[in-house]
């Protein structure tokens, strides 16, 4: 191959892997995540649709609550896409973590402190949604994380807990 073709090529693959990364950044789900003890709240919404091999990621909201608190989690998620989508994962959860801002960690059962799971088929503008009441058992810091895996798009909305 001479060098004008595989110069053509290469301009031909990076542009693929150029618009491929847009239509997964513009993300198929609307996320909606809001944590509140009745009083005070952190509410976030997107979705963050980054590649898992993002070197940087960027730093989350964070909420303190006393650990006597009752929370609420409230948290929608949106289809927005025009075509319909079969089994998509909308998950949820609350794990305890070692600092803010970590990497989600492995959900072991004993670090995860909610979590809940549901498999959907969606409508465009289809919505789901759900909330739920929890206590933190002990002190510390907690990724609360609101998830939604479809056949071409995996968005996220997070935030940390800290617990005093």
């Amino acid at each position: 191959m001479n060098r004008n073709a595989f110069c053509a090529v290469l301009l031909h693959l990076a542009a693929i892997v150029s618009l491929s990364q847009t239509a997964w950044a513009a993300g198929d789900y609307k996320l909606e995540l809001a944590v509140s003890d009745g009083t005070h709240q952190q509410a976030i919404a997107g979705p963050t649709t980054a590649p898992a091999t993002q070197p940087i990621l960027p730093q989350r909201p964070s909420v303190s609550f006393s650990l006597d608190s009752k929370l609420t989690a409230k948290w929608k998620v949106t289809y927005t896409a025009k075509a319909a989508t079969k089994d998509a994962l909308v998950h949820f959860y609350v794990v305890r973590t070692e600092r803010p801002n970590q990497a989600p960690p492995a959900l072991a059962p004993a670090a995860v402190l909610l979590e809940t799971a549901q498999t959907l088929d969606f409508e465009s503008n289809g919505t789901t949604s759900a909330e739920l009441g929890f206590r933190p058992l002990e002190p510390g810091v907690y990724l609360v994380r609101l998830e939604a895996h479809g056949e071409s798009d995996e968005s996220f909305v997070e935030m940390d807990l800290i617990v005093k």
